[in-house]
């Protein structure tokens, strides 16, 4: 049999494993097209990529938001040293977004959520509009009373979406309803079954069989789930069930490890910067001149800080060990095994915190913190992978015993990575004098301790 007249009714079968080996055109019209058309090849591929920039944007928004709450915003910093880890360990950019199927869970929940609750506020706004121009009319009642209607059962409707894994198509079940049915109705009718077979799935057999191919109703249709649960575990199973899922997954995003894990590198970073931190904000209560000569031997003893530090938080961010903060010769050896990436990565670092400072020169409203963090995560997370993967190329060259690099090339990285380290330096030390926090601001170094603007 020739394959294009092949009828979809058979692709179909075939993508199910319901026709035998005997049409192997069809298989391979199946294979070489993974059992989709174009069109629902194009979907899939769509939504992937959608529920991947979903889990991304969901991770950044959450790091913000936590960065600002006190006490629990270094977890976030934890977060950050946990990426850096994954991604010396494994060798993979990728590594560094820890915990993005939880993160992609959460951010489809808030998004089913506000798409659910728009219609309510538009009903709202209705509302509120008659209500202005006569708070007695007949419309007035009726908007309200509309309102003390629907809310329930949209609660109702957000709380089984939940219940039945929160995904985008279990909160839009009402409109993809009438589409999906529709496509069951084609599968089952032999009438509308054989007209299809002959019009669209003689020119498009594959698409045609993706029309077929419809998921059961038990997949996506949350009211058929919410039934098929009733049916087979009465109401204390289900509570049961849901209240060991949602401990588990709180349990998953084990936040006790990872603001352990910042508490120890908020320290041990702390430590690391007080010293040149402490000299170059104390000029601002000075006279000009000693001013000036405390301020220089800040400047000066910052440089190798801000060379080293990047390094020994990936260092930390290896095992968790609080010693590893100060392994400075186990640092030294790696940056001598891979110089260019090393001075790369302190100019990335330089360069992705700097402009951070003119968000600092006025304050915010407290309320907009989580806001403006959101542009500090932006810019502090891919800062920190990218000096995370510059030193696994010499942790791992260092763990083969592969030779520094030579000299020649050795220490004009090390120059060129003690002159960023300075012009840092300088930026830093400046930037007292526009930010709103004055010489506090110098304490919230967002290149190496919380990825926020303000936190004293």
């Amino acid at each position: 049999m020739n394959a294009s007249h092949l009828t979809a009714t058979q692709l179909a079968s075939d993508s199910r494993g319901a026709v035998g080996s005997s049409d192997t055109n069809a298989d391979v019209i199946v294979e070489d097209s993974n059992g989709r058309s174009l069109l629902f090849r194009s979907f899939a591929y769509c939504g992937a990529r959608f529920e991947d920039l979903l889990g991304i944007v969901s991770l950044i928004v959450l790091l913000a938001i936590l960065a600002n709450i006190p006490v629990f915003q270094v977890a976030a910093l934890g977060y950050l040293i946990e990426s850096m880890g994954r991604v010396i360990r494994q060798k993979r950019l990728a590594s560094a977004a820890v915990g993005i199927d939880k993160a992609r869970l959460i951010g489809r929940i808030c998004l089913g959520i506000w798409l659910i609750i728009l219609p309510m506020r538009a009903l709202a706004g209705f509302w509120q509009d008659a209500w202005l121009i006569d708070s007695d009319s007949a419309q007035t009642r009726f908007l309200r009373m509309l309102q003390l209607v629907l809310m329930p059962l949209i609660l109702i409707h957000i709380a089984t979406c939940i219940a039945c894994g929160g995904r985008l198509r279990h909160f839009l079940w009402p409109l993809l309803a009438p589409i999906l049915l529709s496509t069951r109705f084609v599968r089952t009718n032999r009438v509308s079954r054989w007209f299809l077979d002959q019009t669209v799935g003689r020119l498009f057999p594959i698409f045609a069989a993706d029309l077929y191919g419809a998921p059961p109703l038990g997949d996506w249709l949350v009211p058929a789930m919410i039934w098929k649960k009733l049916r087979y575990n009465s109401l204390t199973v289900i509570f049961q069930q849901a209240r060991d899922k949602t401990l588990d997954f709180i349990a998953g995003l084990r936040p006790g490890y990872y603001w352990w894990l910042g508490a120890r590198a908020f320290v041990g970073t702390l430590i690391w910067l007080a010293i040149p931190t402490l000299l170059m904000a104390s000029p601002s209560g000075l006279r000009e001149g000693p001013a000036a000569i405390i301020g220089l031997i800040g400047l000066v003893t910052a440089t190798p800080v801000f060379i080293l530090l990047p390094f020994l938080q990936c260092n930390f961010s290896i095992d968790g060990r609080f010693k590893s903060f100060f392994q400075v010769r186990t640092v030294l050896k790696n940056y001598s095994r891979a110089p260019i990436a090393g001075a790369v990565a302190l100019l990335v670092t330089g360069a992705f915190a700097v402009p951070l400072f003119l968000a600092k020169v006025e304050q915010i409203p407290d309320e907009l913190f989580w806001v403006l963090s959101i542009v500090f995560v932006l810019f502090t997370w891919p800062a920190k992978i990218f000096t995370a993967w510059a030193f696994s190329r010499g942790y791992w060259n260092s763990q083969t015993d592969k030779p520094p690099v030579r000299f020649w090339l050795r220490w004009p990285s090390f120059l060129a990575g003690a002159v960023i380290a300075f012009a840092f330096a300088v930026i830093l030390f400046v930037s007292q004098y526009i930010s709103w926090n004055g010489a506090r601001s110098l304490f919230e170094n967002h290149a190496f301790l919380l990825p926020t603007p303000f936190w004293l």
